[in-house]
């Protein structure tokens, strides 16, 4: 008996080695950039990307890691992250050069010491593609997927690099193509340029192609960035093993937008894992402050602390339990039931607090009523283990085919066109003026008493240049008409051509797909 006993043992204790070896301890470092001001002046400024880089500072200081954070808050985000605010840096490439500088040092230090190290970059702000090719926008600079690879993640060598993006047409920093735009079969990381081409890179998108990423007034920030956080303070562990896989985490987020009506509303969330692990992040395993709701009390819940400061949104699913991360900065937190719409105080503490130990109370403020309709219905569906299964990383040929939008092959001649038509309409103004004065000239010309042959020569010739008049004008029209084309509709093939009568009329007609 006492041998079955220490066999069983044995195999125990291997199989908690096993376990181990395959998630071995780590070392996280993280480069958080949030970007509100965009490098297109025609573009409106972000109002939240400062606020969702330095919350994502708090997470992931919270987390365990070393973590760096770029970028310029603003007064209302500088009032509420006071220590985000202390360390921030200037979002511009020598300071991310500098700050990869330390990196480097630091990660080459815990290599040294035989840890594992995992690298994060975060990213929250504008996102724009020229020709195909993605690239994100720092304070004035532009930053490629090319300069995050060469100039970020090789000279970091850390085993494992995460990049997590919420800026629109964050698709082309990771599947950017060819020359001419053209729409083309993807055959697998290795024929796509861009981060997707390194299978060794997890990346975690907020939109695939050219679809917008949302920002909203009710959690002052972006929607996808939100959601991401709310799923990594532990909403998202739906198997409770400590640990958030990249399947969890995706899963999760669908799940929190599959309830919005209008898909333009919707963050598409893209997903792949990195070749040598299925994880996104670990919990941390010491002594925390977290909150369980038991299977029981199922409902879309928020927990926003003193200063309404909104920090995560989830939902559990009927008999399935939820644990969450409090922070512990938090002096005072309150959890919110927007079904019942009651309102819990929570007093963090080390160990888990039940919301069934909680007692309710009336809210102390009701919704705003700017918030946007169509996120209203953001968690408006459970999450629990079995939407993770049923959940299905998005291939890159179905990406490509059902979302993927080719951008429109460039046309530099177009505007030499263009200045050229307004010069031609200006010339052709200007002689139609000309004309039409001198035919007043030339009827006033007249002596007192003409003789019929004089006034008959008169109107020929007063006739031939009020036609040649009227040709000017509409050449001058149709000049101006295909410079404003050449200017404002550059993507399409356009067509015009002038056509007159001997009576003097003229026409205009304009060809092409508009």
């Amino acid at each position: 008996m006492l041998r079955t006993l220490a066999i069983a043992l044995m195999v125990l204790l291997s199989g908690l080695c096993a376990a181990d070896e395959q998630i071995p301890p780590r070392a996280m470092f993280a480069l958080i950039i949030g970007v509100n001001h965009p490098l297109d002046p025609e573009l409106a400024p972000l109002r939240y990307a400062d606020d969702d880089a330095a919350r994502y500072f708090d997470l992931f200081r919270y987390l365990g890691a070393r973590t760096y954070l770029l970028t310029q808050p603003d007064e209302n985000t500088s009032r509420l992250h006071a220590q985000a605010t202390a360390e921030a840096r200037a979002p511009s490439r020598t300071v991310l050069l500098d700050v990869v500088q330390q990196l480097e040092r630091e990660i080459a230090t815990a290599r040294s010491r035989k840890v594992e190290t995992v690298f994060y970059l975060i990213y929250a702000g504008h996102g724009y593609q020229e020709n195909g090719q993605g690239y994100l926008g720092l304070a004035k600079e532009r930053l490629t997927s090319q300069q995050i690879i060469q100039e970020v993640i090789e000279p970091l060598g850390a085993d494992q690099t995460h990049v997590v993006v919420d800026a629109c047409n964050s698709y082309y920093l990771a599947h950017s193509r060819g020359p001419g735009g053209q729409r083309r079969a993807l055959r697998g990381f290795s024929h796509v340029q861009g981060l997707a081409a390194h299978p060794k890179i997890g990346l975690l998108f907020s939109s695939t192609s050219s679809r917008d990423s949302h920002e909203w007034e009710a959690v002052q920030a972006g929607v996808f960035s939100h959601e991401l956080r709310s799923g990594l303070y532990g909403a998202a562990d739906a198997d409770h093993n400590g640990w958030i896989s990249y399947q969890e985490i995706a899963a999760f987020v669908e799940r929190a937008n599959h309830s919005i009506p209008n898909e333009r509303f919707r963050p598409k969330v893209y997903s792949r894992p990195p070749s040598n692990s299925e994880f996104l992040i670990g919990m941390p395993s010491g002594e925390q402050n977290h909150l369980e709701i038991d299977g029981t009390r199922a409902a879309h819940y928020y927990i926003e602390d003193s200063q309404g400061v909104r920090i995560m949104d989830f939902h559990n699913a009927r008999d399935h339990a939820m644990r969450v991360l409090l922070p512990a900065s938090r002096q005072q937190l309150y959890l919110h039931n927007t079904q019942d719409r009651r309102e819990y105080q929570i007093h963090p503490r080390p160990g888990t607090i039940k919301i069934s130990s909680l007692t309710p109370t009336n809210p102390r403020t009701q919704d705003r009523g700017a918030a946007h309709h169509a996120f209203m219905f953001l968690f408006d569906l459970p999450f629990d283990r079995q939407v993770v299964d049923q959940y299905h990383f998005t291939s890159l040929s179905d990406l490509t085919e059902v979302t993927d939008t080719a951008p429109v092959a460039e046309r530099p001649w177009l505007g030499t066109a263009g200045w050229v038509s307004t010069g031609l309409a200006g010339a052709a103004i200007t002689a139609a003026v000309v004309l039409s004065i001198d035919s007043q000239n030339l009827a006033e010309s007249l002596g007192p008493n003409p003789t019929h042959q004089e006034v008959s020569a008169l109107n020929q010739d007063i006739a031939q240049r009020n036609l040649a008049t009227s040709l000017l004008f509409g050449m001058a029209g149709a000049a101006a008409v295909s410079a404003a084309l050449c200017f404002w509709w550059p993507e399409d093939s356009i067509q015009t051509s002038l056509a007159w009568s001997p009576a003097g009329g003229a026409s205009l007609v304009i060809g092409g797909n508009f």
